[in-house]
């Protein structure tokens, strides 16, 4: 490191306690080496700058007050208080002496990098300085880290101490990237990314992840040390889809609501990250000795190794988290619904915006806020509503509903608090509240559409008295996944209970019939039940064109294998048995897809494995596959087209018409059965976010389309055996992501932004990239992986794992200097290959090099971009291009 970089870090350090960042350092050492001025001159014109002035030092701070406030940011409790007095005292006297607030901070820089570091009185603030200008380079200088946000490079430095482990620990933070959770509950195929330059869009250079079904996400090196912005997904305790974005300060390992209320207070640099955790815990009347950007409540409340103080505040934390984002989702609700915000989306951000203020407000002796209490509510609503900047007629407009929309929410949060009492089983307390948080989500459809109309007294009426309880009692069921282990967690239905003896069952209402199959049927007022056989031996029907009508009640049509009811007129059968009397192996019937689609009642179909139902399809038409029926046989459609609806993850599917186009949607379901088309005519399978088809197997399918923004889970071979078009209408941070899960060598599809690849059990893959613009992470521990980019010029991301040694395999014509190459540290250049990098990316070939070509048949590296280059062995020929500080 060089002096002038030395004095660049030094100044920036002391000037807003932060890193430069390779950006600027770069910036500010070409604007020296131009000008000629000095790192003083150059304090001077950063102290003139509005990011100075309005992130920490305004322009209407008088000489004391800059002087105490500078001195207490940059020594802290570290120095004594007679100490601190005189420094105020000397630097008030320089100010008046018309010495500038540049200058001052210079010299004090200056100044305390001279301090014998072992000093009984100032020591520990040189020792601390030193630590954090040392920590400063590494990040700036080894690592050149990118990041141009304040927030981030601030954060670079905030938590290092005058102790020398707290710089250990923060440089292998740094290099290490970022490793977390979502958790509204766990969020799973969530996209995280490291937002650098601090505009909330993940832009090239910036790297991302898709949680995995815990809610996991991983970002490699570097690059990954950003403010933290997940979106998407699906939350796995409530099978909800997660709405708007939550966010988290650079570091943490955690992303949920009350993260989000730390990055919202943090957002313009007044107020260190440590203040505002303990400002939300205050606020919430939670412990404020909890680090809320590395606490999963979850885990913590279901631990078994703690006391019950660590899960009764565990648990504390929850509630309030799960109560903020009930608050910030119906309130977004009623803003988007009533017109005060243009779309949900922005309508969460601005909620957020507005409790965190609210919070950032709170002075110290006042009490916390109530999350259940109506009134509190109301203010949150109205002060979102002003805060929005609509007209008052507007404001007005979402004044009006005001009353109700708090009671519901208050309802709401207050059955969270309940159920957080109803147990002493944890694990049945955490699935009490996604109980609570699924009648939430459903709610929130009523208050948005009510606000349209001017009117949410509805949901205060569904979230009131026996209805509420009924509702959330009947929602615990549908619980997934509320403790993180990859399992559902539902409640049951709990029995009726009552006083005396149980009254008798009603008499019977139900009227059993046997067709025959060229009569027609009419049924009665009861309940009917028409079995397709003969009475007596049980033997299947082939129906002719007669009208099978069940008339009023509720009816079952009860078939048997080897029937068909395809040429009759089925009506008034919502219900559909399988008899299984005298059947060996599949029970096969036979229907049309109209047929098929009236079925919307009680499909009884108990059989399993080669005992299994299946349903053949005969006629056009759209096929949605019912409930407990393992298979179906999809015939020919005159049409030469059809769609497919899979409705059961372990439905087996297969429709082989040699003249169909055949589109299989299968959602987002977690898909373990089979799906198999037919290659003559290309089909098609669709995709939406969440869906997981490595556990299936598909054949014959050869398009896929994803839906926009959609992250799904693929095995290797289901991903080559995409032949055909691909559509991925998403671009940016709305883009695809495809995690690849099991073996396999990996070519990335077109269209698709985003690849996660997963473990190999061979400890070795090869990824070959297709478009120039996709970003690929493959962090295996174990895995060596090769990534092909071929003769592209690739402005897209690479991310592997620096465990086991990965390699960048590039062919005659590349261009990687727009991309981003991260943990890679072995490169092969095909013979007598022309390539162009980036000075940074030739420095980080650490690895070997295979480059086979010599003399006229050599290798040439053509070098873009600033940075010293150091050439890499075996590579015959460099060709450097232009330096923007004029130096190399």
């Amino acid at each position: 490191m060089e002096n002038k970089q030395l004095e660049i870090i030094q100044t920036v350090a002391m000037m807003f306690k932060a890193a430069p960042g390779a950006h600027y350092l770069s910036e500010f050492l070409a604007w020296m080496n131009t000008t000629g001025d000095s790192a003083k001159d150059l304090a001077v014109s950063l102290a003139q700058t509005d990011v100075f002035k309005q992130a920490l030092y305004a322009d209407t701070l008088s000489n004391h007050e800059f002087s105490v406030q500078f001195v207490e940011n940059s020594v802290g409790s570290l120095v004594n208080e007679e100490n601190k007095a005189q420094a105020v005292s000397e630097i008030e006297r320089m100010l008046d002496a018309g010495v500038s607030r540049g200058e001052v901070i210079y010299w004090v820089a200056m100044a305390l990098v001279s301090v014998d570091q072992n000093d009984a009185n100032w020591g520990a603030a040189a020792r601390q300085f030193s630590n954090q200008v040392a920590v400063a380079a590494f990040y700036s200088i080894e690592q050149a880290g990118s990041a141009t946000s304040l927030d981030v490079l601030q954060r670079v430095t905030a938590n290092v101490t005058p102790d020398i482990a707290s710089v250990v620990a923060m440089q292998t933070l740094l290099a290490s990237g970022a490793a977390g959770k979502v958790i509204d509950g766990y969020v799973k195929g969530a996209q995280v990314f490291a937002d650098l330059n601090g505009d909330g869009l993940l832009n090239p250079g910036e790297i991302s992840a898709i949680t995995d079904v815990l809610g996991s996400f991983l970002l490699p090196g570097i690059a990954g040390f950003g403010n933290l912005i997940a979106s998407g997904g699906i939350d796995a305790a409530t099978g909800k889809p997660f709405e708007g974005n939550m966010t988290a300060p650079a570091g943490a390992t955690v992303i949920n609501p009350l993260t989000t209320l730390i990055d919202e207070i943090t957002g313009n640099g007044a107020i260190s990250v440590q203040d505002a955790t303990v400002k939300i815990l205050a606020s919430l009347g939670l412990n404020t000795g909890i680090d809320l950007l590395h606490f999963d409540p979850i885990k913590e409340t279901i631990r078994t190794d703690t006391d019950a103080t660590a899960t009764g505040i565990a648990l504390a934390i929850h509630v309030a988290a799960a109560q903020i984002q009930i608050l910030i989702s119906q309130t977004a609700a009623v803003l988007s619904g009533s017109g005060v915000a243009p779309d949900e989306t922005t309508a969460i951000d601005l909620v957020y915006e507005t409790i965190a203020a609210i919070a950032a407000s709170l002075a110290s002796n006042t009490g916390p806020v109530d999350l259940t209490s109506k009134d509190a509510i109301a203010y949150v609503i109205q002060e979102a509503a002003v805060r929005s900047g609509v007209d008052s007629a507007m404001v007005l407009k979402a004044s009006v509903l005001l009353a109700n929309a708090a009671q519901t929410i208050a309802n709401l949060n207050q059955a969270v608090t309940d159920k957080s009492t109803s147990s002493t089983n944890e694990s049945k307390v955490l699935s009490s509240i996604a109980a609570v948080q699924i009648v939430a989500e459903n709610i929130e459809a009523a208050m948005k559409s009510g606000a349209a109309k001017g009117n949410v007294a509805g949901t205060v009426i569904s979230t009131t008295g026996s209805l509420f309880a009924n509702t959330i009692t009947a929602a615990g069921p549908k619980v997934g996944d509320v403790t993180g282990d990859g399992k559902s967690d539902p409640l049951r239905i709990p029995p009726s209970s009552g006083g005396g003896s149980l009254p008798p069952p009603p008499p019977s209402s139900i009227q059993s019939f046997l067709a025959t199959n060229a009569t027609a049927f009419s049924g009665t007022a009861a309940d009917d039940i028409l079995s397709i056989s003969t009475a007596a031996t049980w033997t299947p029907l082939v129906m002719t064109a007669v009208v099978l009508d069940g008339g009023a009640g509720t009816n079952t049509l009860s078939v048997q294998d080897g029937s068909s009811i395809a040429a009759a007129t089925v009506t008034n059968f919502s219900n559909l048995s399988f008899d299984a009397t005298g059947v060996a192996g599949t029970n096969n019937v036979t229907m049309s897809a109209a047929q098929n689609q009236n079925f919307t009642g009680t499909i009884t179909a108990s059989g399993t494995g080669v005992n299994g139902e299946t349903i053949t399809i005969v006629g056009d038409g759209a096929v949605t596959t019912l409930s407990n029926v393992e298979n179906y046989s999809i015939g020919d459609d005159s049409t030469n087209a059809r769609t497919v609806t899979i409705a059961d993850a372990t439905t087996n599917v297969t429709a082989d018409s040699a003249t169909d186009a055949v589109t299989f949607n299968v959602g987002a379901l977690s898909f373990t059965g089979t799906i198999t088309g037919e290659s003559t005519v290309a089909d098609t399978l669709n995709l939406s976010t969440g869906a997981d088809i490595s556990g299936g197997t598909i054949t014959n399918v050869a398009a896929l389309v994803l839906a926009s923004g959609a992250a799904v889970w693929l095995s290797a071979a289901q991903n080559q055996g995409f032949s055909g078009a691909v559509m991925a209408p998403g671009t940016g941070m709305n883009g695809e992501t495809i995690t690849v899960v099991g073996d396999g060598a990996v070519t990335t599809l077109a269209n698709v932004e985003n690849y996660n690849v997963g473990d190999d059990s061979t400890n070795a893959r090869t990824v070959t990239i297709a478009d120039a613009t996709t970003n690929v992470t493959a962090n295996s521990a174990t895995d060596a992986v090769t990534f092909n980019v071929g003769a592209l010029n690739f402005t897209g991301t690479i991310n592997g794992d620096n465990t086991v040694a990965d390699t960048l395999n590039l062919s005659t014509g590349a261009d990687i200097s727009g991309g981003t190459i991260t943990n890679v540290a072995a490169l092969v250049l095909a013979l007598s290959a022309a390539v162009r990098l980036s000075a940074a990316q030739n420095q980080g070939f650490s690895g070997a090099v295979t480059a086979p070509g010599t003399g006229m048949n050599g290798e040439t590296i053509t070098v873009a971009g600033d940075g010293a280059v150091t050439t890499l062995t075996n590579v015959e020929n460099y060709s450097i291009g232009d330096d923007s500080s004029n130096a190399r």
